[in-house]
């Protein structure tokens, strides 16, 4: 049975709805309902991210381009969307710098994971001690 178009495959429908969740989080917190933003984030999660890579495994799926569109919806999802949540809620209720404060410390560490995490996998591993 075929599992992928082209570079889409069945896994990333899953993906697909982690992204969604986030796009309803960005939505729930403009119209200023961050609880049901929240609630959005743990739907996309639940029902997206955490089938995504048992899929891709069973099917046999994985490519490039699902590992990327999942690192970088996971960034969004797990790592952006709960820092702007907790900054709305705490700017909502009077404590604009202290959400600020709480934001980026929801936030680097999952930012600083990934770029630690690009830096690696960009980086050539090279025979220590070098060779004269």
């Amino acid at each position: 049975m075929r599992w992928s178009i082209g570079p889409f495959g069945v896994k990333d429908l899953f993906t697909l709805v982690n992204l969604l969740g986030g796009i309803f989080a960005v939505h729930f917190i403009v119209a200023g309902e961050p609880t049901l933003a929240g609630y959005a984030v743990l739907f996309g999660f639940m029902l997206g991210d955490t089938l995504d890579g048992p899929v891709a495994r069973l099917t046999k799926t994985s490519n490039k381009f699902g590992s990327e569109f999942d690192t970088a919806t996971d960034h969004l999802v797990q790592g952006i969307l709960p820092a702007v949540i907790v900054y709305a809620v705490y700017a909502r209720g009077g404590h604009a710098v202290t959400g600020s404060v709480l934001m980026a410390v929801v936030s680097a560490p999952r930012t600083g994971a990934r770029v630690l995490t690009t830096a690696m996998s960009t980086v050539p591993v090279t025979a220590w001690p070098p060779r004269a």
